[in-house]
């Protein structure tokens, strides 16, 4: 692109009139104002912008004065159309990532929205998002009450694509619903992917709320927690290019110092991170490496979306009436999250894994390399296997993850408390493999012991013992009233008619409604 002089020499497609000195490819018109003796009103030059004589896309205005300022530039309609057609994803510049819209017209002026938005913003506050290593939500707040043109450019990221979701859920309940109030199956599952789609373009921290709420049918019903689980092993990826330089940096050396064979593209990709496979330099020929690499800004861009969620908790609470403390839960998920962001400590939540439950027969858990371990970037042993559903070995693998499970729980009291299908995988050899330890917890031993209670209570049928239990285990207050729990645990209701496969109908059993009944009645 050809430059126009300090001098104010433009290029000879450029129609310009008048003189032009210190400023950029500015045009002198006349302009009138006072007046002179003969009457007449005097020309005034008034400096305005250059007008172009053929036809460009997307040139940079330049503005007039001493001082030389470029703005930025927005694509065009059509080359934003082209350009989602050639990539299908894309990563903003800021690392946000998002996937190809399913409405191409919405999506553009979203993005183009954000665009304007995030330059504005930019340009106008001083400082920026802050890089918080640990969950500090004083220390957030703080910071993020003296700066709120941030938390706004937060606000706008969220807002507009959930409103846009949020306007089409109310339109199908208003006219896909059944007579039941629920809204038809096809048009469910349209609004469950859309959703799925705007909780990516939101960020992390609402995909790994997605990844939460994909647990809980009960709450969302079966076809949004269907389209919600593939968040747990199909969330877009970010550039290569990017990945590779985190991992320059937190190694400070050349990758093939390193590798001498790391996939260009990456394997699998999660809600934090993705994952290449790779080989170290001088490892056994058959031995490979699962290199995690985190995405850009994720501490940054979760401070803000839970210093947000946190103000907004006690207003959700008073609203809707609710008696949960959601603030305590905000400060655990956002404790949880980011320890997740800190791979030398998954690293070590790995090795104490393994060293308490490799021994399971059946049970795989990798080893970690922790010479090329950093926060950024996790390096462990390559499991190389499938993912569920596993088909006529399915049964076999369960019952390997349930007798895993009761020893986390019952013997060591560490415990992995994230085993989605997406951390799960069946080896070659037919093992169960865990392969990710962001996210782990430990139970007490006084708590082992009430929970070894409670199934012996339930085996014997003791329901006043099993009321004691659930306040022991803080299922329920303190303050409870035992004696109205114990009596609607009725095993003719939940044992009897179904024998042991009356467990499943006392996990759907909800001890408030059950108590609120039985009080009712009496």
């Amino acid at each position: 692109m050809e430059e126009t002089s300090r001098q104010g020499v433009a290029p000879e497609r450029w129609r310009e009139k008048g003189s032009m000195n210190r400023m950029d490819a500015c045009l002198f018109v006349p302009s009138h104002g006072g007046c002179r003796s003969n009457g007449r009103k005097p020309k005034r030059r008034r400096r305005v912008f250059m007008v172009q004589t053929s036809k460009r896309t997307s040139l940079p205005v330049k503005l007039a004065g001493p001082k030389k300022v470029e703005m930025t530039k927005l694509p065009t309609r059509q080359q934003e159309r082209d350009r989602f057609e050639r990539l299908g994803k894309r990563v903003s510049r800021d690392g946000l990532y998002v996937e190809q819209a399913y409405d191409f017209d919405s999506k553009f002026g979203m993005e183009w929205f954000h665009e304007v938005i995030r330059k504005y913003l930019n340009d106008t506050f001083r400082g920026g998002l802050r890089e918080f290593l640990v969950y500090e939500p004083e220390m957030m707040e703080k910071y993020y009450d003296r700066n709120p043109l941030i938390v706004l450019q937060r606000i706008s990221q969220i807002v507009l694509p959930f409103s846009i979701w949020a306007v089409e859920f109310l339109l199908a309940k208003r006219f896909n619903a059944q007579a039941d109030g629920q809204i038809e199956a096809e048009k469910a599952e349209v609004l469950a992917g859309h959703l799925r789609k705007t909780l990516i373009t939101m960020g992390p921290t609402f995909v790994k709320i997605g990844q939460g709420l994909s647990q809980r049918p009960d709450l969302i019903g079966p076809i949004f927690a269907d389209q919600l689980k593939k968040l747990q092993d199909s969330v877009a990826t970010f550039p290569s290019d990017v990945a590779f330089d985190i991992m320059l940096a937190e190694f400070d050396r050349p990758l093939d110092e390193i590798f001498d064979f790391i996939t260009k593209e990456p394997i699998a990709s999660a809600s934090l991170g993705q994952v290449y496979k790779a080989h170290l330099v001088g490892a056994p020929e058959n031995e490979f490496v699962a290199v995690k690499v985190q995405r850009p800004k994720i501490g940054a861009e979760a401070s803000v979306d839970l210093y947000l969620t946190r103000r907004l908790a006690p207003v959700v609470k008073k609203v809707f009436k609710l008696r949960t403390n959601l603030v305590g839960v905000n400060d655990e998920f956002g404790v949880r999250l980011f320890e997740e962001t800190n791979y030398v400590q998954e690293a070590r939540n790995c090795d104490r894994f393994r060293s308490l439950y490799s021994d399971i027969d059946g049970i795989f858990i990798p080893k970690t390399c922790p010479e090329w371990t950093t926060r950024y970037v996790l390096c462990m042993e390559w499991v190389e296997g499938t993912k569920a559903p596993w088909g006529e070995d399915a049964l076999r693998i369960i019952d390997v993850g349930i007798q895993c499970t009761l020893r986390q729980l019952l013997d060591g009291g560490y415990f992995h408390a994230d085993p989605h299908p997406g951390n799960l995988i069946r080896t070659v050899d037919g093992r169960l493999a865990y392969i990710d330890f962001g996210m782990m917890s430990e139970v007490q031993p006084q708590k082992r012991y009430d929970l070894i209670s409670s199934i012996m209570h339930l085996i014997n049928q003791d329901y006043n013992g099993l009321a004691v239990d659930l306040v022991n285990l803080e299922f329920l207050p303190v303050d409870a009233d035992v004696e109205a729990i114990a009596p609607v645990c009725l095993p003719c209701k939940y044992f009897n008619e179904y024998t042991w496969t009356g467990i499943m109908a006392l996990g759907d059993m909800n001890v408030d409604v059950l108590v609120g009944q039985k009080r009712g009645t009496s």
